[in-house]
């Protein structure tokens, strides 16, 4: 508990470095997000995927502030070079297997080889790169790793910001350790947090401590964290609970 607060305690205090820095006057482009994302020939902007229309508006509001973004699965670094241009002022740092993609360090982004399965890396990313404002998961795909690796990297995420996580369709197949509705696939993991932002009310522990939203869009899951806490994150007084607890015919 302690080492979470400690976490917490360092995102909210780049929240309030970067609020009292003079944010950038615009963006690095004029150009849209999908403008961007066809120039550098990411696979995010695959005939038929809404990923890029979903991410623009996510993030259109945050352009011109200050933001550190992790992404977990950089591939030929296509995605890495689009966020660069989309930001204005923007600190990169990916994630791979393939020792190859360290050459695009020499483009000024931040590049960890190791996988994400790897609690050390994970620990790495925390220590000497975070906290984070985006966080992208477009990793391995496999369920265990998207939860494990969410729940390890949640307590770096800034109030305010966005954990998200790409490919959950794979949650419904064997080959990513997924089903239907399946225990243990990732999307059956994003519906128990849906209970979260009304922790509140319900009393039990959190799989993720201050989620404001879990939304959910088609090969996406982006989970937000409450920049201010509801209620100051008071609990109900004892009159409230035992009113709505009272069983009428």
């Amino acid at each position: 508990m302690g080492r979470a607060s400690s976490l917490e305690e360092q995102a909210v205090a780049k929240v309030v470095q970067d609020e009292r820095r003079t944010p950038a006057k615009g963006p690095a482009s004029a150009a849209t997000l999908a403008e961007i994302a066809a120039k550098h020939n990411t696979d995010k902007d695959s005939e038929g995927r809404a990923l890029i229309r979903i991410y623009d508006w996510l993030l259109k509001d945050r352009r011109g502030v200050p933001t550190r973004l992790l992404e977990i699965g950089v591939a030929h670094g296509g995605s890495l070079r689009m966020w660069r241009d989309y930001f204005a002022e923007v600190e990169l740092i990916g994630v791979e297997l393939d020792p190859a993609v360290s050459q695009y360090a020499s483009e000024g982004f931040t590049i960890l080889i190791g996988d994400q399965s790897d609690p050390a890396l994970l620990e790495d990313l925390i220590e000497n790169h975070g906290p984070f404002d985006v966080v992208i998961d477009d990793g391995s795909h496999y369920c265990e790793h998207q939860i494990a690796t969410l729940q390890a990297l949640w307590p770096a995420v800034v109030p305010g910001g966005l954990y998200a996580v790409e490919d959950t369709h794979t949650s419904y197949f064997p080959r990513y350790h997924g089903g239907y509705r399946k225990p243990g696939a990732f999307m059956e993991y994003a519906k128990q947090a849906v209970d979260d932002p009304n922790q509140r009310w319900h009393q039990r522990p959190p799989l993720l401590p201050r989620l404001e939203s879990v939304q959910v869009y088609p090969e996406l899951c982006v989970f937000t964290k409450a920049r201010e806490l509801i209620y100051d994150g008071e609990p109900p007084n004892e009159w409230t609970l035992n009113h709505l607890n009272e069983v009428t015919a």
